[in-house]
């Protein structure tokens, strides 16, 4: 039997029983829904285009469609989503005056980071940015650019 002293202001020495239960751990129970945050960028320097029209879609469900622009290069649009674990399938794509898209299925088993980004610079040293592209990257932790 476990006691619990307590020392008196007399001076005494106080013995309590603790009365002590087995008890079995608590399930681990799965979130029913996690977190998703996407980040949506423009990064299309030096085109002379103002904005371009920029969408996301979650599980054929649209998320995002805004016409982005620019900014000072991280000009970035946030959406936090709740959705269930498991594979999702994301649908991005830049419009006019553009016409791209790209499509990732994401598996879901925690929160994340889902970056996206359109790439456009006709005057880049690097011959990759001289392309329009989109392009998606997922992250378990923040991929601070914000």
């Amino acid at each position: 039997m476990r006691m619990r002293l307590k020392l008196l202001r007399s001076g005494f020495l106080l013995a309590i029983p603790l009365l002590m239960t087995n008890c079995s751990p608590a399930a681990t129970i799965a979130p029913s829904s996690v977190s998703v945050h996407f980040w949506i960028s423009n990064q299309s320097l030096g085109t002379g285009i103002p904005a371009v029209q920029m969408t996301v879609n979650l599980d054929g469900t649209v998320i995002f469609d805004e016409s982005m622009t620019v900014g000072t290069q991280h000009n970035v649009a946030v959406v936090d989503q709740n959705t269930s674990t498991g594979p999702h399938t994301i649908t991005v794509g830049a419009g006019a005056p553009y016409s791209l898209s790209e499509e990732a299925v994401v598996d879901v088993s925690g929160e994340l980071w889902i970056l996206v980004r359109f790439w456009y610079d006709p005057i880049s040293v690097q011959e990759d940015q001289r392309t329009p592209t989109i392009t998606v990257d997922v992250f378990d932790k923040s991929p601070g650019i914000k």
